[in-house]
């Protein structure tokens, strides 16, 4: 089989080398930082970066790299120390191979700025971009917009548009707790979040209120609390309650996370969340083995699951594969996952087998 898609693939990614998104890293609480407000704007993790944030993305994540390159614009354009803004794009492409054929495609699926304004106890924050027109969609969207105050340095209050805290939430859209659960760019819903941050705990209780231009959008509560372990294990516990104004149903999400760094090259991100929907049970689970031989660059093994529906065999979906991660210089990322997709038994001829090419890319 690899054969039949190395040819295309490679003409692939040549042809996206120069096609290169500031993400969250859960994976870095083995360097001793647990908090994603360390390095983000953002209490919850992603988007700009701060002045610290851009040093450790430096001296913790890329292979080389100058101070000056990790700054923004690579130091070419100063901007005020009150003002933080960022660029943030992500390509996808992939080769898909079925039983009965073979396709691919090439995926340009984020291209966004963000703004942040801070001064000593607020912050406001403003993110648009592009998206996809062939839905119906505008082809300009605000993503997320919020004003966060933090009294002192362990309490944050956040009102705005910005999609709740809940379990690792990693960057990875595809796996079974994020797009699945509902939880994907695109789906920020009108939130009040009040947040703990401290240095052994976190705290994030968020009210949702869905949208008014998405009436398929939940509107509900999130609490998402986190507990830190010999500084370099994290691990929560989640619970979620929302119902939808579209058709009145009603869902309950538990569920527990983790992030062990075991070594500060050795680490693992799980997390595991019950779904009740309409009085059935389901599950959503996420694994990620990791090993970083050389700075910036990571061998990894991720499995997930999914099964919407404990009592029907057919709604399991399970998920593995290997991959490569490579930080090469500040501001850039690629990942290269080869992808096997198992359905049950009786839709085995679903069975997919998929390499993707990710790249990313922030000023």
């Amino acid at each position: 089989m690899f054969l039949r898609i190395f040819p295309a693939f490679a003409l692939t990614l040549i042809s996206l080398l120069s096609v290169p998104a500031a993400q969250a890293f859960p994976e870095l609480v083995r360097h001793g930082y647990s908090n994603c407000v360390t390095c983000h704007i953002n209490p919850g993790g992603s988007g700009v970066l701060n002045t610290y944030g851009r040093a450790l993305s430096l001296e913790a994540l890329t292979s080389a790299g100058s101070e000056q390159e990790s700054e923004f614009a690579w130091g070419a354009v100063k901007t005020p120390e009150w003002l933080s803004a960022t660029l943030m794009a992500r390509s996808l492409s992939f080769i898909r191979d079925t039983r009965t054929t073979i396709d691919g495609r090439t995926l340009l699926m984020q291209l966004d700025g963000e703004v942040a304004a801070s001064s000593e106890k607020f912050t406001a924050s403003v993110t648009g971009g592009f998206q996809d027109t062939r839905t119906g969609a505008a082809p300009f969207a605000l993503r997320r917009g919020y004003i966060t105050y933090r009294p002192t340095d362990e309490l944050s209050l956040r009102t705005g548009k910005f999609m709740h805290v809940f379990g690792l939430m990693p960057a990875d859209h595809r796996i079974a707790t994020r797009s699945p659960l509902g939880w994907d760019q695109g789906n920020e819903t009108l939130n009040i979040e009040g947040a703990w941050i401290g240095e052994s705990m976190n705290i994030f209780a968020t009210g949702l209120f869905g949208r008014p231009d998405r009436e398929d959008l939940e509107r509900g509560g999130s609490l998402s609390a986190s507990v830190f372990l010999n500084n370099r294990y994290k691990v929560g516990l989640n619970a979620y309650s929302g119902v939808r104004p579209s058709d009145d149903s009603s869902r309950l999400v538990l569920g527990t996370h983790a992030a062990l760094g075991f070594t500060p090259q050795f680490f693992w991100l799980g997390e595991l969340d019950l779904q009740n929907r309409d009085e059935s049970w389901g599950t959503y689970q996420y694994q990620k083995l990791d090993y970083e031989p050389w700075k910036g660059f990571h061998f990894y093994l991720m499995q997930d699951l999914q099964k919407s529906d404990w009592s029907n065999g057919e709604t399991q979906i399970l998920s593995w594969g290997p991959g490569l991660q490579w930080f090469p210089r500040p501001h850039v990322e690629g990942q290269l996952y080869v992808n096997w997709l198992h359905y049950p038994e009786t839709l085995s001829s679903l069975d997919t087998t998929t390499v993707y090419l990710m790249l990313n890319f922030y000023l």
